[in-house]
């Protein structure tokens, strides 16, 4: 079924607020509804590996405090909430990156013919891009509240990217745009944080540990994370960051932005603002990435 991409033209701002507001009441629900869940099933995971039921989910206990003391430098070492954490993190990321994946890559309904106009880019509409953003927010606020309990991912640059991502989301739900944007942005991104969860396993378990999920994160996740991060987050990211310069630059310019949502150009603007030092924090990113595959060859 073909899905409309271009919204129908907003001749006043009254009408367009209405809208708005209709839009964030019907999907606030689903945002709430999210996080309530993700914090149900992270404080399930909590207990249970609180309670040594680790053996429900086929995997081998966290390391205990002799273990841990014998690498210093694990200080994530032993701590459910920590380990909880990136298991529901995880979670997140698979819904997140495969559904973008599968959308971005091989339905490939971004590639068509509806979407080649910088317009259509930015204020068209598409139910998968906009589920995925809806998830996106809920995931940031849960992840942003949550940190403050757990000192070890309370860190200034990790709760700024929490912040704006999610502040970036809201605004694409809140006025219906950017699902082009959004869908890579905030989706197709994610693809390497599944293998980076994956990547830290090893760490909070004890050794022994024989099952597919853990032998898989301990020999074949650190690879696939350094390719699909180098790939999504810096060869890809920003040419489509160039491609949001000029299709903003476009509709401005052509007096189309205040057609199709009037004085909500602070929308595009706020995109543009954030998107170069986000940038920059990949690039950031990978040169850890680097660095530490140097070390591992060395």
């Amino acid at each position: 079924r073909k899905v409309p991409t271009v919204m129908m033209k907003m001749p006043s701002n009254s009408k367009a607020q209405c809208y708005q507001s209709q839009h964030l009441r019907s999907l606030f629900p689903y945002v709430f509804a999210s996080i309530i869940l993700m914090h149900i099933l992270y404080v399930t995971i909590r207990w249970m590996y609180q309670n040594n039921w680790t053996h429900l989910l086929g995997l081998s206990p966290l390391m205990d405090e002799a273990m841990c003391d014998a690498d210093e430098s694990n200080i994530k070492c032993g701590k459910p909430d920590v380990f909880a954490f990136q298991i529901m993190s995880g979670l997140v990321f698979l819904v997140i990156g495969c559904w973008a994946f599968y959308d971005w890559h091989v339905s490939r309904r971004w590639r068509n013919k509806e979407m080649i106009t910088a317009a259509q880019r930015l204020y068209g509409h598409q139910s998968t891009a906009q589920w995925i953003t809806v998830l996106n927010l809920a995931y940031q606020v849960w992840d942003f509240v949550v940190s403050f309990t757990i000192p070890e991912m309370c860190t200034w640059i990790m709760m700024t990217h929490h912040a704006v991502a999610a502040i970036l989301a809201f605004s694409a739900i809140y006025n219906d745009m950017m699902s082009y944007y959004a869908l890579f942005f905030l989706g197709i991104s994610e693809v390497s944080s599944i293998f980076l969860v994956a990547m830290d396993l090893p760490r909070y378990l004890a050794p022994g540990n024989e099952s597919i999920l853990y032998l898989f994160s301990k020999h074949g996740a650190a690879p696939l994370f350094a390719i699909s991060f180098i790939f999504y987050r810096v060869v890809l990211w920003w040419p489509y960051s160039l491609q949001l310069y000029r299709d903003v630059s476009e509709v401005v310019s052509s007096k189309k932005a205040e057609e199709l949502r009037p004085r909500n150009g602070w929308v595009l603007n706020m995109w543009l603002f954030f998107n170069l030092p986000m940038g920059f924090l990949q690039l950031y990113w990978m040169s850890i990435i680097l660095k530490s595959i140097y070390e591992m060859l060395s």
